[in-house]
């Protein structure tokens, strides 16, 4: 008798216990637990400063494995192989991603979505519409990862150049037309040829209406993909066939290149240019206009490195080609503690924390939040040409093979900007490649 009553004592003091709140263990079940995060060096910005406000609340620690998007890949690339536990959670271009989940080394993350009642719709409406976040990208497939960083091309330029009255009569005087931000193709050419000129009279021009890039790297390829969209090409068709080579195709590339070699539109180092040379070109006020992904408006609006800040509109790119691009964040496979992994990311993708760092740092984040905030409206001015943007917005080939792809376009085109070949003989090489790529990948 004396042992039922003991054990009905101990009974009513944990439900007293209950009663009073939830114990501390069902408040932080993940206390002590550490998780590897690989991601982007660029995109830690904002998350220094707010990850000790997740680790305070669960008792879990974060570490930020920042590196290169070379050395990412290479990273996982390795992991992933090995079958090894480095990475509790790790960030991954969508294309990548599909590439990853087709040799099962994601998570499937359906179970985990509907058990924290993650609402999916609450991500940039375009990453729904491409189905980038499931494998296979039907509205049936798995979610395999959750989109962090948002991006898609947008056109930047020099207002104070466009307004001007006295370039918008020499504009009229000179074409017949008025001067506005190009639509088109055609136009985009046109207008660039306009701004390109000697501003100082030395002999050189040092105004220059766009810029290209020619270097061996893989943003080369993110970089002519919108003129070569624009032109009806791209690199393969719905069938995973290379398109590359095409009469489409091969327009959208002559006119990337001829910007640089033929017309003279662009600054003359632009054979050895990436992202960093472009943008510095522009902020140093050298440039009327370009194509950019938002994140690079913090650059360009910042006063203490740019000379036009405050200066610079936005808008849809010409041809309404614009290419989708971004990070996401998955969970690998084999990961130690794949639900500790998920209350991270569902943290990190809150719409609390984004709209933070998105306000704080102008980091694009993937929160569809972002369009109707009226601090992120008043306060970064690109955002409204990437709302404009949505509905045009494609991403790239969503294969395994999508890196592959870029390192393929990237080294042939940079031997075009190099001289050694030409841009019909890259397309030709590019073509030849990637259609070996496609038959060893298993696609016809």
């Amino acid at each position: 008798m004396r042992k039922i009553l003991g054990i009905l004592a101990i009974f009513m003091a944990i439900l007293t216990v209950v009663a009073a709140g939830p114990l501390q263990a069902a408040d932080r079940p993940y206390e002590g637990v550490e998780l590897n995060f690989l991601i982007l060096s660029g995109h830690r910005a904002g998350l220094d400063e707010l990850l000790p406000e997740f680790e305070k609340e669960t008792g879990m620690k974060v570490n930020l494995m920042s590196v290169s998007m070379p050395d990412l890949y290479t990273r996982l690339g390795t992991e992933f192989a090995a079958g090894g536990q480095s990475y509790d959670v790790c960030e991954t271009m969508f294309a990548a991603a599909q590439g990853y989940a087709r040799g099962n080394n994601l998570l499937i993350l359906d179970d985990l979505i509907k058990r924290y009642n993650v609402d999916v719709n609450k991500f940039t409406s375009v990453y729904i519409k491409n189905h980038m976040i499931q494998y296979p990208q039907t509205p049936e497939g798995k979610y395999v990862c959750l989109p962090h960083q948002s991006g898609l091309q947008i056109l930047a330029y020099r207002r104070d150049l466009f307004e001007d009255p006295a370039e918008k009569a020499a504009y009229k005087a000179k074409y017949g037309t008025d001067l506005t931000v190009p639509k088109t193709y055609d136009e985009f050419k046109q207008v660039a040829e306009f701004f390109t000129r000697d501003t100082n009279n030395d002999g050189r021009n040092d105004l220059f209406g766009t810029v290209v890039m020619g270097k061996n790297f893989p943003s080369l390829v993110g970089d002519v993909t919108p003129y070569l969209r624009g032109h009806g090409g791209d690199w393969i068709d719905k069938n995973f066939k290379p398109i590359i080579n095409t009469p489409e195709s091969l327009a959208g590339l002559k006119y990337y290149y001829d910007l640089f070699a033929t017309l003279k539109v662009t600054p003359p180092g632009c054979a050895t240019y990436a992202w960093d040379e472009e943008i510095a070109d522009f902020q140093n006020g050298r440039l009327a206009m370009m194509i950019i992904w938002p994140n690079h408006s913090v650059g360009l609006e910042d006063p203490k490195v740019s000379k036009v800040a405050g200066e610079i509109g936005y808008a849809v790119v010409p041809g309404q080609s614009p290419v989708v691009g971004g990070w996401a964040v998955a969970i690998p496979a084999k990961a130690k503690n794949p639900e500790a992994s998920f209350v991270f990311i569902n943290w990190l993708l809150s719409d609390k924390i984004a709209l933070t760092r998105a306000r704080n740092t102008g980091f694009t984040t993937s929160a569809q939040s972002i369009f109707d905030d009226p601090i992120m409206k008043k306060k970064f001015v690109y955002l409204q040409a990437f709302k404009d943007s949505l509905p045009y917005g494609r991403g790239w080939p969503q294969i395994g093979e999508f890196t592959s792809i870029w390192k393929i376009g990237a080294q042939e085109l940079s031997r075009a900007f190099a001289g050694e070949i030409t841009v019909e003989q890259a397309a030709d090489n590019m073509q030849k490649s990637l259609d070996q790529l496609m038959k060893d990948g298993g696609y016809y």
